[in-house]
């Protein structure tokens, strides 16, 4: 899995989560973030697994507020879990 590319989709689910609204409007940021969970949920299951092990293992590279949100990221987006 690519490291940037899954880098890329948890910064901007970071910044749909913990911009304010006066930098999104709030229904706009739960939006796109459902149409991206879908999105992602389309994925073969083994796809969703090696995202969900990639996301995990990158959650120890944000602060201490983010990374909780980091570390929970996959369950949020409905990702396939380890079978």
């Amino acid at each position: 899995m690519n490291e940037q590319l899954v880098r890329a989709l948890i910064d901007v689910c970071v910044f749909l989560e913990y911009s304010g609204d006066d930098v999104i409007e709030p229904d706009a940021a739960v939006k796109a973030f459902e149409d991206l969970a879908a999105t992602l949920q389309s994925a073969e299951p083994s796809v969703q697994r090696e995202l969900r092990s990639e996301i995990s293992r990158q959650a120890s590279s944000f602060g201490p507020g983010t990374s909780s949100f980091v570390e929970h990221l996959a369950d949020h987006i409905g990702l396939h879990g380890a079978e």
